[in-house]
């Protein structure tokens, strides 16, 4: 098995089914083309190298954002700082750093915090990973498998929607934009853990689960 988890950006195409300048997830060693295959079945690839060997030099890694590395922190992880523990209001506010490395709460940028939490003044709690159960396991990597690579819930209405990109949030409900072509509803007894303002990147947990 391999533990190669990332994102690469395809810069040619040559007949594997991928879109060049498209964003694509690694997952343990796997990667899914547009029509939701594996270029070689069973081979997973160690690293960008072994991936561009066997599909002539298409893509390049996209690296994770240095602030995640300085924070000891995945792209889109959520975690709390300990200077909100002592706010009723805002203890339970969860953070998280974006591709380009941006802090966000709730979708809004508050990357003026950031100086404090690297120089120490303010420290981040990280939070315990969910436990999916078997069902939920299933169905993410069904979604994942489809295109899908976000799971939302809307604040009114208690709906739950995958995306095949990330959506964009309004006042109490998401839409799409830019980023996305189709979605699908859940059904919202599933994936506890997410909830209004607070999206699941389905390829990093599956990353974490496998």
């Amino acid at each position: 098995m391999s533990n190669w988890n990332g994102k690469v950006r395809c810069f040619k195409e040559n007949g594997f089914n991928f879109t060049k300048n498209k964003i694509y997830d690694v997952i343990n060693g796997t990667i899914i083309n547009d029509k939701g295959e594996k270029p070689y079945k069973d081979y997973k690839y160690k690293n960008i190298d072994d991936l561009n060997e066997d599909l002539c030099l298409m893509f390049e890694e996209i690296p994770k954002p240095k602030i995640c590395e300085i924070l000891g922190v995945d792209v889109d992880e959520k975690f709390r700082l300990l200077d909100d523990q002592e706010n009723e209001f805002h203890k339970n506010d969860e953070y998280y750093i974006n591709d380009k490395g941006r802090l966000l709460l709730n979708g809004y940028d508050l990357s003026e915090k950031l100086a404090d939490i690297i120089n120490g003044y303010n420290l981040i709690i990280k939070l315990p990973f969910y436990q999916f159960n078997e069902d939920e396991i299933i169905i993410l990597k069904g979604l994942w498998l489809n295109g899908y690579k976000y799971i939302v819930r809307d604040k009114c209405g208690d709906g739950l929607w995958a995306y095949d990109g990330k959506p964009t949030q309004y006042s109490d409900f998401y839409d799409h934009s830019e980023e996305t072509d189709y979605s699908v509803s859940l059904n919202d007894n599933f994936f506890k853990n997410v909830t209004f303002g607070n999206m699941l990147d389905i390829s990093l947990t599956l990353s974490k689960i496998d």
